[in-house]
């Protein structure tokens, strides 16, 4: 069991993006009263991505470029579409690089699909 929860912690920590809840991977292992769950702050889930992402994002060839009206990162953004890969809880996910800002400010966004074709933004915690 201990084996377990260190495999676990490192492959969160490994993973770098916010991608998991410990609490509802392992519901058995967290012991809360009625009380303590309504206290529970429960997040909204996110807003889907407009269509258009989502298209471009499930069919872009690596390095393809397209720009988008409407993206969680701001209007009339040029998005580059990067490797996929899978996260440490098995979900399909792909780097993104936002190009039409000030080279200083280019980053890499990432994404994870949630279910086939629909993508959620992540907010990495730590790379």
């Amino acid at each position: 069991m201990r084996r377990l929860i260190l495999l676990l912690l490192l492959s969160l920590f490994l993973s770098g993006c916010e991608t998991l809840s410990i609490k509802n991977a392992f519901p058995g292992m967290f012991s809360t009263s009625d009380n303590a769950a309504e206290k529970v702050a429960v997040l909204e889930p996110q807003q889907a991505l407009p269509e258009e992402l989502n298209e471009f994002i499930t069919f872009g060839k690596d390095g393809q470029i397209q720009t988008v009206n409407q993206s969680p990162w701001g209007k009339n953004r040029e998005i580059m579409v990067q490797q996929s890969y899978f996260s440490a809880s098995g979900r399909k996910c792909r780097a993104l690089r936002l190009l039409n800002i000030p080279v200083k400010h280019q980053e890499e966004q990432f994404v994870c699909e949630d279910g086939p074709g629909n993508w959620v933004p992540l907010r990495c915690i730590s790379r």
